[in-house]
């Protein structure tokens, strides 16, 4: 009886370090850019994992990351029902309700736009502290007509039930309601309130410099970014958020320093070894995303500089490397700043090359459209 439960507890052992190392599988092909080896992983566990409404979660991040909005809510409705007390599962699904919404005809935008409530009001029957699908639903009162059910005076009662949760993002909130009603002086008013409550988190800087840029006082919204990361310079996050300003405004030496640190920390951060758990697959996602975008300034930066161009195309390289397979868009901007950077350095074949991979992957792509129309001009001279 005895050699049959040690034989047992092995089993379990050993079944729970196959499962353990296929989740960090998924993790580092993930971390590494290679996205279908990370779902072929994860299907390959959905077959023997006792918790589906975990992998099928994964799934759908996964298919979420790439924009394939169908697919992700494919997953993220299996996890629920797997696990119908799972609050962060509703959460997800509740977005792609409104990814949905976002997309559809007239006909059916209503219909998601009611489920996008319904799940998100799931959410908080659920867990009564989630902040996030309060936040969720404040925007979806402010902005949905009565008919499917956009109420102004239950945003108020949203914000007020963050504000007793949350203080500092209840000013947040709130700013967002006096926003609704062009009440300007009232949103600063809250946005300041927040930072003076916490100065030293990035929450409220962050909210007080998009109000900023957005009001137009755009040197004021870099200096206050730029004063948090001078007390906090391993912020990834602030960092982002200073080199797209200063990208905006061409200040192009001091959005490369902010890009070039966030390509560090960011880099340093996924290669750190981590648990396999959900919230960690998240922080990975994050880091991922910001490692991509800082690649890309990096390149972009060079291609307009005309500096260090090799440099450049190694930047663009590796961001075409983790970029999701998805992102047409963003994969012909690069392609067409790549074309840029051949130009520069006059390999024309290779530019030529590269302006028609953007226009693959993004058709309407003016500037690498101009490009070869010019090539070909003078080609022909």
């Amino acid at each position: 009886m005895r050699l049959r439960y040690l034989i047992l507890v092995l089993w379990v052992l050993l079944s729970m370090g196959k499962a353990e190392a296929s989740l960090r599988q998924v993790f580092d092909a993930f971390i590494a850019g290679h996205y279908e080896e990370a779902e072929a992983h994860l299907q390959t566990l959905l077959k023997t994992s006792s918790d589906k409404g975990e992998i099928h979660f994964f799934l759908g991040r996964l298919a979420a990351w790439d924009g394939r909005t169908d697919d992700a809510f494919d997953h993220f409705e299996k996890a629920a029902k797997f696990d119908p007390h799972n609050a962060n599962y509703y959460w997800w699904l509740g977005q792609m309700y409104g990814e949905k919404a976002v997309t559809a005809s007239i006909f059916k935008r209503f219909g998601h736009a009611r489920n996008t409530k319904k799940a998100m009001e799931k959410v908080i029957a659920l867990d009564p502290d989630h902040i996030e699908a309060r936040f969720y639903l404040i925007r979806y009162h402010l902005e949905a007509p009565g008919i499917v059910g956009g109420k102004k005076e239950e945003a108020q009662n949203l914000a007020d039930q963050i504000k007793m949760r949350d203080p500092i993002r209840g000013h947040a909130e709130q700013a967002e309601i006096y926003r609704s009603r062009d009440e300007l002086d009232k949103v600063e008013q809250e946005l300041r309130t927040a930072l003076e409550k916490a100065p030293s988190s990035l929450r409220p800087v962050l909210w007080l410099s998009r109000h900023l840029w957005q009001t137009e006082r755009r040197e004021e919204a870099v200096e206050l970014l730029e004063s948090y990361v001078q007390q906090h310079p391993f912020s990834s996050r602030a960092l982002s958020a200073l080199r797209t300003y200063l990208l905006s405004l061409k200040q192009l030496d001091r959005a490369y320093r902010a890009a070039e640190q966030c390509l560090q920390i960011t880099t340093d951060s996924l290669s750190v070894r981590r648990d396999t758990t959900i919230s960690s697959f998240e922080k990975i996602i994050t880091f991922q995303a910001r490692k991509m975008n800082a690649l890309y300034a990096l390149g972009r930066i060079l291609a307009e500089s005309g500096d260090r161009l090799d440099l450049g195309l190694e930047y663009f390289k590796a961001c075409l490397q983790i970029l999701p397979p998805g992102s047409d868009r963003t994969r012909g901007n690069a392609y067409n700043r790549i074309g840029e950077i051949y130009l520069h350095q006059n390999e024309i074949q290779k530019a030529r090359e590269a302006f028609q991979t953007a226009l693959k992957w993004r058709p309407k792509q003016e500037s690498a459209r101009k490009a070869l129309e010019k090539l070909d001009k003078e080609k022909n001279k």
